[in-house]
């Protein structure tokens, strides 16, 4: 994940080898099932689409209820790969089955914030807005509208600058999409201000 964020990817490639490899050699099925997660994600962001959808959709028929808890980061693993696997589809033009997916993975994420996890909502909400603009273009900027103002309401109570950042940066394209052009770019330019003071790895997903 730290080769993953700073985009050296190759590296980053490599260590979900190595991550699988682990888990073959040992036959531990979770660590196999990781360095799946891990291999789909780089590869998306190589350009590697088929590969990364054979990762994902090993990755998710692969995991097991329990090891959601142990898991390496603090997205749940099962809204992960959903979401993972959505932004895939779309970019391999299977906008209905990304939209599937997409709608999985915010369901998911919605159950789990009965826990107390809102985490997953915003970090679903995130990768929401890809899906949206694919689908329908400007005509999803009131949906899109909707996704932001609930991510920063998140980021208000969770004290979560990233998603603070990026919710400002879905909201000003919004609004900058319906031709509120006064307010649409200072809320992009505190955006990736935040971002990039946190130094966060949702530029990643903005620039790719």
């Amino acid at each position: 994940m730290f080769r993953l964020v700073r985009g050296e990817l190759d590296q980053a490639e490599r260590h979900a080898e190595e991550i699988r490899h682990f888990g073959e050699t040992r036959s531990d099925r979770m660590w196999n099932c990781f360095g799946s997660v891990t291999s789909g994600a780089v590869c998306c962001y190589l350009g590697k689409f088929t590969d990364a959808r054979a990762y994902h959709e090993n990755a998710l028929s692969n995991l097991d209820p329990s090891y959601r808890a142990p898991a390496p980061t603090p997205e749940d693993p099962y809204v992960v790969v959903l979401s993972h696997l959505s932004r895939t589809l779309l970019y391999l033009g299977y906008i209905d089955q990304s939209l599937l997916r997409r709608n999985e993975a915010l369901a998911e994420a919605r159950r789990l914030s009965a826990y107390n996890l809102a985490f997953n909502v915003a970090f679903a909400l995130s990768q929401r807005w890809y899906g949206d603009w694919a689908a329908a273009g400007p005509q999803s900027a009131q949906t899109m509208l909707r996704s932001a103002d609930e991510l920063l309401a998140i980021a208000g109570e969770e004290g979560a600058p990233a998603w603070l950042g990026l919710g400002n940066i879905m909201r000003g394209w919004c609004l900058g999409t319906i031709g509120e052009a006064a307010e649409h770019i200072p809320l992009l330019i505190e955006g990736l201000a935040i971002l990039r003071a946190v130094g966060s790895s949702l530029l990643v997903l903005i620039s790719a």
